[in-house]
Parts: C-alpha cells; sequence; structure tokens
C-alpha cells in the first residue's frame, strides 16, 4: 500500500464572520479621499494612501479585529506552531476593486520590517477576482517536468472567497489577485506577536 505524504505543508487559515454593523458605511467614508492606482501595487482604490492605521483610526475595524483574534491566536498557536506571543494588529488598510482592478504581487514582509501573519477580510466580494498565494517552491518546480505551462507568473493557487470571508496566511506568502469581474472590497490586517 503508497502513501502520499504532504511534508512541508504551509497553513491557510480560511474562516468567516459577517460584517459588523456600521463597518462597509465607515471605510466607503474612507475610501472617497482616496484615488485608483495611487498606493503600492493596487489598479484600484487604497486607504492604504492615507496611511496603514485603520484598526486605531475606524472603530469599526477594530471590533473586527477582536471577532477575529481568537482564530489569530489559534492560528499562531496551533497551525504556525509559534513561540508563545502577545500577538497584535500593526498595519490595516482596506482596497476596493471594481471591473479588472488587481492587487500586484507582493508579500507583507521584507525580513526585519516584515510581518508574522498576514490577513484579508473581505467585506464585499463577488464572484471571481480571488486571491492567489504563490508557491514559495517555485523555482524549484520549474526544474521539473510541469504538465502546464505558467509562462512567467510565478505558481500560485487561487483561494475562492465570498463576503464575510477572511484568510490567515504568513506575512512572507507572496500572493495577488486575479482581475476582479465585479465589485471586491478587502481589508488587509497585518499581525505581529512579541514573544514572551
Amino acid at each position: 500500500m503508497s502513501q502520499i505524504l504532504n511534508l512541508f505543508p504551509i497553513p491557510v487559515l480560511k474562516g468567516h464572520i459577517d460584517p459588523p454593523e456600521g463597518l462597509f458605511e465607515a471605510i466607503a467614508e474612507k475610501l472617497e479621499d482616496c484615488h485608483k492606482g495611487k498606493w503600492a501595487s493596487e489598479t484600484g482604490k487604497s486607504t492604504g494612501e492615507l496611511g496603514m492605521n485603520l484598526h486605531q483610526d475606524v472603530p469599526e475595524v477594530s471590533l473586527l479585529i477582536d471577532l477575529m483574534m481568537d482564530t489569530v491566536v489559534e492560528y499562531w498557536d496551533n497551525h504556525l506552531k509559534y513561540a508563545p506571543a502577545q500577538i497584535e494588529p500593526m498595519a490595516s488598510w482596506s482596497n476596493w476593486h471594481t471591473y479588472n482592478d488587481f492587487t500586484g504581487e507582493h508579500s507583507h514582509s521584507n525580513g526585519r520590517l516584515g510581518c508574522h501573519i498576514a490577513s484579508v477580510y473581505y467585506l464585499q466580494k463577488d464572484e471571481g477576482g480571488d486571491i492567489c498565494l504563490c508557491d514559495p517552491l517555485d523555482y524549484l518546480r520549474r526544474l521539473t517536468p510541469l504538465h502546464k505551462d505558467n509562462g512567467d507568473a510565478i505558481i500560485s493557487e487561487p483561494v475562492p472567497t465570498r463576503t464575510g470571508d477572511f484568510l490567515l496566511f504568513p506575512g512572507w506568502v507572496r500572493h495577488r489577485t486575479n482581475r476582479a469581474t465585479n465589485k471586491r472590497q478587502a481589508i488587509s490586517i497585518n499581525f505581529n506577536g512579541n514573544l514572551v
């Protein structure tokens, strides 16, 4: 009898929280002051243009984080198996995509200044335009006779989501989005842990 052993998986947690009351309106107000294509690798609007501290400026985002926190701690302790830590949000912003908008490939970690856990919460999400998590073994896989031609883009896996879904993944995982086929509003929250 044979068995496949997936020895080095990257745990990605997918959860769901119904949007807290007033969150959509609070973010929409912030986005009124933003412009398309003005921040980082975004083609849509992003509150990152104004700063990366929604968790401090918008009480409804702080409430969302409170609702997520038990799951973040469980992910840290039981899935990533990181050392005990006091986990805190360190940055948060929201991106608004309409037809054909996308987020370019990036990670939330550049070594010394990186985040430990990246998250994305879908305040509004229609079909399509999913996040794609990039395979960190891309360069090794290209040395093998792959069945599919992946072109120049880093090999990735799309993660289908809907309104109210959230994802947690290591901050060093590179990711991007497919082009939006409809409206998509996401809130990104980075968490770091101060080891205890």
